[in-house]
């Protein structure tokens, strides 16, 4: 299990930082980057979106069972942290919208 988090950390991350940079010319105004020619990778990561919210599940599950084993206190808040980390993550998502499946913006 400890392997699933990693990757689900690890995935979550890169999602995380692929939004970033796809959003960092909103900053310097720059709204010309964005056009069709840039739809494939928002499309890519709409997709991307889904096994964020795998990731976020797979947390879910992992502080389950570190509760079901009754596991020391700190291994219960960091699993404890992990999950609420992962499904931050899914909440800014759907508040943001970036889990649509529309290329309208």
């Amino acid at each position: 299990m400890r392997r699933w988090i990693g990757a689900a950390v690890l995935l979550v991350l890169l999602y995380v930082i692929a939004w970033i940079v796809l959003l960092m010319p909103v900053l310097s105004v720059k709204l010309w980057v964005y056009s069709s020619r840039l739809d494939p990778v928002v499309r890519l990561l709409q997709i991307a979106g889904l096994l964020v919210m795998a990731a976020a599940a797979v947390g879910v599950v992992s502080l389950w069972r570190v509760s079901r084993l009754q596991s020391s206190r700190i291994v219960w808040a960091r699993n404890a942290a992990l999950a609420a980390a992962l499904l931050g993550i899914v909440w800014i998502g759907f508040a943001g919208k970036l889990f649509s499946f529309t290329l309208n913006y």
